[in-house]
């Protein structure tokens, strides 16, 4: 019988499964049972090593309250402090109220390889609110030395690829932070000019947002548009000019995790009509994602229609009608967004329903289903109530001469 390693007999009793080893990134699925607190006593982890842990977080939350840079590294191993004075540093820019909490362990061979028998590697939620926004959280995962009591911060980059994290604005650039007529816009340090012009075109798009649509959108909007192409990005990143400005949710501290709010990240600086469509976009975040896609896409392109020339917006109106008559079967589906055409159909279909009922009622029909999603039968029943006619009518519609 082949031997087995202790690092793989311990994971199998720690109700864990190693993936992989090795001293890189760590390859690992967590331990069955979440740490909740110190001494949980939960058999995963030495309850010394859970205080020791939670000492050390609660320590650099206070640092950050107070702009204190030696206490926030205190307990921060030398190979870590730069990167973690940058955070501080960021957080502090963006007046930024944190707390840390210790969330479950990790199995982590890699980490026992690198730094020792004593390390390690938990889930830490980092909960953030910025402006008068709710708060939010977001995941890092932290690999701990806990030695005679105390625990040391040694790698912060140990779950990056399994939590995405390390991709938040205060952790890919030095910051410098803009606030102006009502917006927060995040620039790289000495891109002052880029983001007090950002902030102002992103001023009028908020105005044309908030007329077609009252309440809704974000008190204030958040621009990130910092050089580092992996900011708030899933896995694979965002390939870089891929799309003019892209909406990413702050997630609820809550175990439900719905959005809270959303940064609006920018490639280069966007023009009037891209950031009304991305400000469309970060509307419904709050509310929710249920509405069909079709919906969210075509009022979008609509929003961001209502500040182009008119003439051009007739000319291109005539273009995809030319284009869709005689074609369309039904109205796209999520998942078929990968094409040109499916973006203009709904615009299309948008435009077609604001111009026959008026934008209020596809506003608030969309407002509805956007918060509770319904069967395709419900949204039917809702769309006919809201705008007079159903899905089919409105695909009948787009193939005569209504369009």
């Amino acid at each position: 019988m082949k031997a087995v390693g202790w690092l793989a007999v311990g994971a199998l009793l720690a109700g864990g499964l190693v993936v992989g080893s090795g001293g890189g990134e760590a390859r690992v699925w967590p331990v069955g049972m979440e740490v909740a607190g110190p001494r949980s006593g939960d058999g995963q982890v030495d309850p010394l090593v859970a205080d020791a842990v939670d000492v050390a977080l609660a320590r650099q939350a206070v640092a950050v309250r107070r702009g204190d840079g030696s206490g926030f590294v205190a307990q921060v191993a030398p190979a870590v402090k730069a990167r973690q004075l940058r955070v501080l540093q960021n957080l502090r820019a963006l007046k930024a109220q944190v707390g840390f909490r210790r969330r479950e362990a990790w199995v982590d061979p890699g980490a026992v390889q690198r730094y020792g028998a004593g390390a390690v590697t938990f889930r830490i939620s980092l909960r953030y609110a910025v402006t008068d926004l709710r708060p939010a959280a977001t995941d890092l995962g932290y690999t701990y030395v806990v030695r005679a009591g105390k625990a040391e911060l040694v790698d912060v980059t140990r779950l990056d690829g399994v939590l995405r994290s390390n991709r938040q604005p205060w952790d890919v650039a030095d910051l410098e932070v803009v606030e102006k007529d009502g917006v927060v816009v995040l620039v790289d340090r000495g891109q002052r000019a880029k983001g007090e012009r950002l902030a102002a075109v992103t001023a009028r798009a908020a105005v044309v947002v908030r007329r077609l649509w009252p309440g809704p959108l974000q008190e204030i909007p958040l621009v990130v548009a910092v050089a580092d192409p992996g900011v708030l990005t899933d896995l694979p990143a965002t390939l870089p000019g891929s799309e003019p400005v892209r909406i990413h949710p702050m997630h609820s501290p809550a175990d439900d995790g719905r959005p809270v709010g959303g940064w609006a990240v920018v490639t280069g600086e966007p023009t009037l009509p891209e950031l009304v469509h991305g400000l469309t976009h970060l509307t419904p975040v709050k509310m929710g994602d249920e509405a069909p896609r079709w919906l969210a896409e075509g009022l979008a392109a609509y929003a961001a229609n209502l500040v182009r020339p008119p003439a051009a917006v007739a000319a291109e109106r005539a273009e995809v009608a030319r284009q869709v008559k005689g074609r369309i079967e039904r109205l796209p589906r999520d998942d078929e967004f990968t094409t040109t055409e499916s973006y203009r159909t709904s615009w299309l279909a948008v435009d077609l329903m604001a111009r026959g009922v008026g934008v209020g009622s596809v506003t608030r029909f969309y407002l509805q289903v956007a918060r509770r999603g319904y069967n395709e039968y419900a949204r039917n029943r809702m769309m006919q109530a809201y705008a007079g006619l159903t899905a089919d009518d409105l695909v009948a519609n787009l193939r005569g001469p209504a369009a």
